[in-house]
């Protein structure tokens, strides 16, 4: 199969899988996201109608507050005065259509008993209305006892009034905040503002973008006190009771305007689902105004809800899709940027490990591709230059090696005869001669006789693991069978010395390694704890899986060995302590060329506690068997 397609079926595939799994399981996750995210987003569509109002209804009730305060600290006002005061309300705010002074008949000044009216005209213009007692008018209009002029001066508190259509002032829908003042603690009159629903309408209308965004439920502003409608996008309804039976008025049937009102009346804000007679569910979202007692009200259709997060999700879907479609291309076309000439060294290569070298490969590109076959090209003339020094070499190496078995051969048997020689003779003189001090002589030269031998075998035998190094045949050995036998082996030196040996061994661990090698190696190591062991003292052996490496631990109470030696004493004839007849020789050295086939390690720890050996394996590497 070529790469490409591989890197097609490696990568695309899992992607698409992998994508139709987490589509499959995220659908109903991300709806339910996306859904929550939708009616939180209508719920702080609703608290922000509510801020809005808040906000505008506290700056026009202080604007109110202020112009009492003003009554009450002068306490003797002129007409002028008053007039002056209600104008430059007016023309604070667009919002505002009028702002009143009524001095009511317990007020002692000049003024008292009299009504002062700043309005809008139908050209935008402000204009003044003023009466008094006297007039008929004043009677007239004061006769109808209008709330706005006799809660407050029933409670002494202020107020926002619910929507009513004031005849006086063309007959317009409106509400008002009225706000009694007092001088030397005595109720005097009232100071309003009046604002038309219409003017509400317009600042809800120009933020509505700016606070619905793209979502556009039913708005409804109701005054809790007496279930007014304050406002509704639909022409009509303003002014109007909203449990009333008006064909104009809310769509709703009675019971779910009665749930509704239920729900937004005792709960301070939040959201619910309310499902009507036939069967449509609706949420409903409602916030209260803090500074009046209106209550704002989002209502919209479950169903539309549904398919706005339906279609959101499914855009999102379709992202993913077209998102996976352009990857795939991507991959295709990058991948194929890359394999095609990859197939061209790859097929080159072939011919090269023929033997075919008079092949180069042309792509000429500025990027990694193009200094690959650049190197490429450059490594096939090294390659011949290699071929052809290693030819040479190899010639070179045949006639060394030819002459280095007969050199072994060679000093093997000019150092074992001589030896023989020296051997019976020194038997032969043993048997002859008498003299102690003659006799001490001869058993140095035996001792020198037979270390020689064992050096010249040892030579032999460290020769013979570097010509075969790795190639070495291996098999699995048992490694407490291998540490029993040295131990039997050695038990005569062992008596002799009088030493205790201990063993502990993990379970029965089968080591991967040339048997005669590791055999020798341990008899090494133990005879060299043996040898430089005090008498009547204990030697410990032990095997252990330590660090995920398993290891062989040979340890005793002998001399110590300086830590500037223990380097040393691994190289061959290097010395760990200065005595003619210890330390001295082939032995570390052979275990060193043991453990290096083995891919293995010695560490080597020495106090006045004990000396300590340890032959470090992988255990990866090797077979455990129980």
């Amino acid at each position: 199969m070529k790469l490409v397609y591989k890197i097609l079926f490696a990568i695309i595939i899992p992607i698409a899988i992998i994508s139709v799994i987490f589509i499959f399981f995220i659908q109903s996750m991300l709806y339910s996201e996306v859904e929550s995210r939708f009616v939180n987003s209508i719920e702080n569509t609703t608290d922000d109608y509510a801020s809005l109002i808040n906000l505008k209804l506290e700056s026009l009730s202080e604007l109110v507050n202020f112009s009492a305060k003003k009554l009450e600290d002068s306490q003797d006002f002129t007409k002028e005065q008053v007039i002056t005061m209600i104008n430059e309300t007016v023309g604070f705010d667009s919002i505002i259509f009028g702002a009143a002074v009524f001095f009511d008949t317990t007020y002692t000044g000049k003024l008292s008993k009299s009504f002062y009216y700043a309005y809008r005209d139908s050209n935008n213009a402000i204009s003044n209305i003023s009466f008094d007692h006297n007039d008929k008018q004043y009677r007239e209009y004061f006769n109808q006892n209008f709330t706005w002029w006799t809660r407050p001066k029933a409670t002494g508190e202020s107020m926002w009034t619910s929507p009513y259509f004031d005849e006086g002032a063309g007959n317009l829908l409106m509400i008002t905040y009225t706000k009694p003042f007092f001088i030397d603690g005595s109720y005097c009159g009232i100071v309003t503002i009046d604002i038309l629903l219409e003017n509400i309408k317009q600042l809800l209308l120009i933020n509505e973008k700016r606070i619905e965004g793209d979502f556009d439920p039913d708005l409804y502003i109701i005054n809790a006190l007496d279930s007014l409608i304050i406002y509704t996008e639909r022409a009509g309804i303003p002014g109007l009771h909203a449990l009333g039976p008006s064909p104009d008025e809310i769509i709703y049937d009675m019971k779910t305007k009665l749930t509704i009102f239920d729900l937004v009346l005792n709960n301070k804000s939040g959201s619910d689902v309310v499902t009507a007679d036939d069967g449509h569910s609706y949420f409903v979202f409602h916030s209260k105004v803090e500074s009046c007692d209106w209550i704002i009200i989002d209502i919209l259709s479950v169903s539309e809800a549904q398919s706005a997060v339906y279609e959101s999700v499914s855009r999102i879907i379709i992202f993913i899709m077209i998102f996976l479609s352009a990857l795939v291309v991507i991959i295709f076309v990058t991948s194929r940027l890359i394999t095609n000439p990859l197939s061209k060294l790859s097929n080159l290569s072939v011919e090269i490990s023929d033997g075919n070298y008079n092949k180069e490969i042309n792509i000429n590109r500025n990027d990694e591709i193009g200094t690959l076959a650049k190197n490429f090209n450059i490594m096939i003339d090294k390659v011949v230059e290699r071929e052809n020094s290693l030819k040479d070499a190899n010639k070179q190496l045949l006639v060394l090696d030819e002459a280095k078995n007969e050199f072994l051969k060679l000093i093997s048997h000019e150092i074992r005869t001589p030896l023989n020689g020296i051997v019976g003779s020194a038997h032969f003189l043993n048997d002859i001669i008498e003299d102690p001090e003659l006799r001490e002589f001869l058993e140095m030269l035996k001792e020198s006789v037979e270390r020689l031998d064992k050096f010249s075998k040892k030579a032999l035998e460290i020769t013979e693991m570097q010509a075969v190094g790795r190639d070495a045949e291996k098999t699995t050995v048992s490694t407490s069978e291998i540490l029993d036998d040295v131990i039997n082996e050695l038990k005569p030196d062992l008596d002799k010395k009088q030493l205790i040996i201990s063993t502990s061994y993990c379970d029965n661990y089968n080591l991967f390694c040339v048997k005669e090698y590791f055999k020798k190696s341990i008899i090494e190591v133990l005879d060299n704890a043996i040898r430089f062991s005090h008498n009547n003292s204990e030697i410990e052996v032990k095997t252990l899986i330590e660090d995920n490496k398993f290891k062989v631990k040979i340890s005793d109470s002998g001399e110590v060995i300086s830590p500037d030696k223990i380097e040393k004493i691994v190289q061959p004839f290097g010395l760990g302590n200065e005595h003619y007849d210890k330390h001295t020789g082939l032995g570390l050295a052979y275990i060193q060329k043991f453990l290096e086939i083995h891919d293995a390690s010695i560490e080597i720890v020495s106090n006045i506690e004990k000396t300590e050996v340890s032959l470090v394996f992988d255990k990866i590497s090797n077979q455990n068997e129980n």
